[in-house]
């Protein structure tokens, strides 16, 4: 039996990392009782898959995972049982069974929905920038970390290593939400992480594509805009990135499910 949940990772559990959430909701499959059934070999696992993995530092308001299933259960059981069983900062919202033949999750996701809260910018100079990114037809991107330039994949074509990476290709679809519209954040947010910044930051909403599996972050992106595009009093490691949705499907179509609908 192989079931798919949907999930909440709020926003007191932003800075967990993709191993650490996987532990928590193994352990909390474990309280809840389910069946999970193990891999096979020297060193046995719980069979569960997690889609697209988030970066430390970003909430998911509809992460997904698949859990397969040593036997048969009543969904509703699941459900119930699962969701008296999840951890502090995270909330079950949907269970449902799937086929066991069905392509792995990983492989059919084709884009992520982003709203990242820009703080220090300024609405005007936000859409500025972000119509100087859109009006370019590349955007090639250098990832640095601790001062120095880091060898990453040229996606989605290009040589295997590559210093830069075309930003432009994985941007589906790029937008300022105005200052005097609510902002959508993981646990309905209504004051920001520092107090000294604007009570309303412009809220930045990205669709990032993915290709077999990869992507790029909403981090770079706005880094990007800093660098290229002349966005000025913005430091991008103060954003605060939330992941409203994952797309999945043949053809880059909708889950029935989806609650943007």
């Amino acid at each position: 039996m192989r079931v798919r949940i949907r999930y909440e990772k709020g926003d007191e559990q932003r800075f967990l990392g993709h191993l650490e959430v996987m532990r928590a909701l193994v352990m909390a499959l474990a309280r809840a009782g389910w069946p999970v059934a193990m891999t096979k070999g020297y060193t046995p696992r719980p069979k569960v898959e997690m889609a697209a993995p988030l970066p430390v530092g970003t909430a998911g308001l509809n992460e997904v995972a698949d859990v397969y299933l040593s036997e048969d259960r009543s969904i509703e059981d699941l459900g119930r049982s699962l969701a008296e069983a999840m951890p502090p900062g995270f909330k079950l919202k949907e269970v449902w069974r799937i086929s066991p033949d069905e392509t792995a999750l990983e492989r059919r996701i084709t884009a992520s929905t982003y709203s990242v809260l820009v703080y220090g910018a300024e609405h005007a100079s936000l859409k500025r920038a972000v119509e100087c990114f859109l009006d370019k037809t590349e955007a090639r991107y250098a990832r640095e970390v601790r001062g120095r330039t880091l060898e990453t994949h040229k996606w989605p074509d290009g040589p295997e290593k590559s210093r830069e990476i075309d930003l432009r290709p994985f941007v589906s679809r790029i937008e300022v939400v105005p200052r005097n519209e609510p902002a959508l954040s993981a646990g309905n947010r209504t004051q920001p992480l520092a107090t000294f910044r604007e009570i309303s930051p412009p809220v930045l909403k990205m669709v990032l594509r993915h290709f077999q599996g990869r992507t790029v972050r909403p981090a770079w992106i706005l880094d990007f805009l800093v660098k290229y595009c002349g966005l000025e009093g913005v430091d991008p490691r103060e954003s605060v990135v939330d992941r409203e949705w994952l797309d999945w499907g043949d053809g880059g179509s909708h889950d029935s499910r989806d609650p943007r609908k």
